[in-house]
């Protein structure tokens, strides 16, 4: 998908995705607001799945109440939109997803700056070992993965 953004010009060959969040909303989860890190390049964009949802843009946002904010500009995610972040409105106005009003996934495509990576990736072996399941994780707990009760099937 991160290639076809670029192949689709949804995002420009210099800014082939190497990076993507994944949202996960329940009812009335929310994003504060915030300004994307910048050793992130510009632009990025954002795809929306399962329920639409607006985005709010404002260089002083306030937080009314939990998962309610105020902003000068509101824009509708549709489901399977993508929104392209770039110039002021990725640089200088934040960002923000109010509470959503049902289950919701969204997720951020970046190219990360190659100046601000890692000089050296993780060893060989440790990548295996993540790929097999067996890695170690940092304070005893288990690899992340989710299970198909999570994500009932389609009806056809």
């Amino acid at each position: 998908m991160a290639r076809r953004l670029v192949l689709w010009r949804v995002l420009p060959p210099s800014c082939v995705p190497d990076s993507c969040i994944v949202n996960v909303y329940d009812v009335d989860d929310c994003i504060p607001p915030h300004v994307d890190h910048h050793d992130f390049l510009r632009p990025f964009c954002t795809a929306s799945f399962l329920t639409e949802a607006p985005i709010l843009f404002g260089k002083d946002m306030k937080v009314l109440a939990p998962g309610e904010f105020s902003a000068a500009a509101s824009i509708p995610l549709p489901v399977g939109s993508v929104l392209v972040l770039n110039g002021n409105g990725a640089d200088v106005a934040k960002h923000c997803v109010p509470a959503v009003p049902a289950k919701r996934i969204s997720i951020t495509f970046r190219k990360m700056d190659a100046s601000k990576q890692q000089a050296t990736p993780a060893p060989l072996h440790q990548a295996a070992a993540v790929r097999a399941g067996q890695a170690q994780i940092p304070g005893g707990g288990v690899p992340f993965s989710l299970s198909t009760d999570e994500f009932p099937a389609l009806a056809s």
